[in-house]
């Protein structure tokens, strides 16, 4: 059965990493959840309300944006089925992907491509990975994971143009669009993570007092400021032991770790392995550009 809006959902109530069949349903209320999250439309067009303003996904057309933005479908509605995948913003931010598609996510800006230009047989293989996903199989699950990386690197490759913001671009940005001190804060720790942030300094990037600022993120993601953070930090040096050759102690300090020490034994106590034997598990030869 395909999935439907549940209005009485949390906001912020996380989907994890899904693929799946959505159908199409005006939605009575926005939806916010922090994951990256892409639909696929098959036949009819989708109506968003999205950051304020108005956007319709047309058939063969895919679209990604940061599920944290205020989201949801209105009228005009068809009886359709489309697809929908999200990636916790964790995970999304350890997949080798360029710094312009990263930050122009996080900045509240809608990217769309023509399936096509991404991806052959899309149907055939969104099905797979449907099944793979929900299957028991580790090695199956892994597979997925890393296509579904793949459809984002081709994406990333087709909205190149997209990335090169002018004052004509139709996206819009975060900081136009009526969101919330908290997915500001959220924002804020995403693009600022490798800085030397302290909770004053998140908090203050929406115009809050710490000790209130912490409660209302405690309260609506479910972990700290620093928590999240610390997260962000974690899933950068990820991406660069896997995708880069830089030496460790350079990936500790372009994670946001003040110490080579502090960032071995950090990531040994969340990781479960020591950074050296994560890369060594887990490796890409970096791609070259032909």
């Amino acid at each position: 059965m395909p999935e439907r809006f549940n209005p009485h959902r949390k906001d912020f109530e996380p989907y994890g990493l899904s693929f799946t069949h959505w159908q199409s349903t005006p939605m009575t209320r926005p939806n916010r959840h922090n994951e990256i999250e892409l639909n696929y439309v098959l036949t009819a067009p989708l109506t968003y309300l999205i950051g304020g303003r108005k956007l319709t996904v047309e058939p063969g057309q895919i679209a990604m944006f940061w599920a944290a933005i205020p989201h949801q479908t209105v009228e005009p509605v068809y009886d359709d089925i489309y697809y929908v995948s999200t990636i916790p913003l964790s995970m999304f931010l350890e997949f080798q992907l360029g710094e312009s598609l990263v930050q122009a996510l996080l900045h509240g800006h809608v990217l769309e491509a023509e399936i096509s230009a991404v991806i052959s047989e899309p149907e055939s293989r969104f099905e797979t990975w449907i099944s793979d996903l929900q299957s028991r199989s580790g090695t199956l699950k892994g597979a997925a994971i890393l296509e579904l990386r793949a459809l984002l690197m081709r994406f990333e490759h087709t909205v190149r143009r997209q990335l090169n913001l002018t004052s004509e671009s139709p996206l819009v940005s975060l900081q136009q669009t009526e969101v919330s001190a908290v997915e500001q804060m959220a924002a804020f720790i995403a693009l600022h993570h490798a800085e030397p942030l302290t909770v004053d300094e998140i908090s203050s990037a929406a115009g809050l007092a710490s000790g209130y600022a912490m409660t209302i993120y405690k309260k609506v993601f479910g972990q700290t400021m620093m928590e999240s953070l610390l997260e962000h930090r974690l899933a950068h040096a990820q991406r660069l032991l896997i995708n880069s050759n830089d030496q460790i102690l350079s990936i500790a300090f372009a994670a946001g770790f003040g110490s080579l020490s502090r960032f071995n034994t950090v990531f040994k106590q969340h990781c479960g392995c020591s950074p050296r034997q994560y890369r060594k598990q887990h490796f890409v030869e970096p791609a070259t550009e032909s």
